[in-house]
């Protein structure tokens, strides 16, 4: 009410920078601190819809920062899955084309795509990696990789079943 408040126009700007600056501080902070455990549930995030109307667009700008640090980066994907925020499936598709990113980072972005509802990304994913897993190659270390990998997408999209078979 402030902002809307002040006359000056150059003022307004400012002003909404430093509101900027400051939620987005704070909520970097939220978002280290509830990933310290490296635990991902179903509502972790949902009171973040409180924080500010437009959570979405902030945690977006965090993922997009290129110096963030990476676990904030990946909490905050994590928050956008948890909050349901459609309206952002279009970023996060340019997420996981975007060869520049580091795996972790569009692995992150496939999995909210599909808790999302968008499950291209991660089909994809799931039958390269059931391909490695169902190799006679005797490289056990891609093997077991790819199946740690497996039951862990196929936990996080709820196909408990084949996520224990991959365990």
């Amino acid at each position: 009410r402030r902002i809307k408040a002040a006359s000056d126009e150059t003022l307004k700007e400012r002003l909404r920078a430093l509101r900027q600056r400051v939620l987005t501080e704070g909520l970097k902070r939220i978002l280290a601190e509830r990933s310290k455990s490296g635990l991902i549930y179903s509502g972790q995030w949902s009171d973040l819809k409180a924080y500010d109307p437009d959570i979405g667009r902030l945690l977006l700008a965090l993922v997009k920062e290129p110096f963030e640090d990476p676990q904030i980066k990946q909490a905050a994907l994590n928050a956008i899955a948890d909050l349901k925020l459609k309206k952002l499936i279009p970023e996060l598709k340019a997420i996981t084309e975007d060869i520049l990113q580091p795996d972790f980072i569009i692995e992150s972005a496939g999995l909210a795509l599909a808790e999302l509802g968008d499950l291209s990304w991660a089909e994809k994913r799931i039958a390269a990696l059931e391909k490695i897993a169902a190799s006679g190659n005797p490289d056990v270390p891609s093997r077991y990789s790819a199946l740690k990998q497996l039951a862990n997408f196929y936990y996080r999209l709820k196909r408990y079943d084949k996520a224990i078979r991959a365990y």
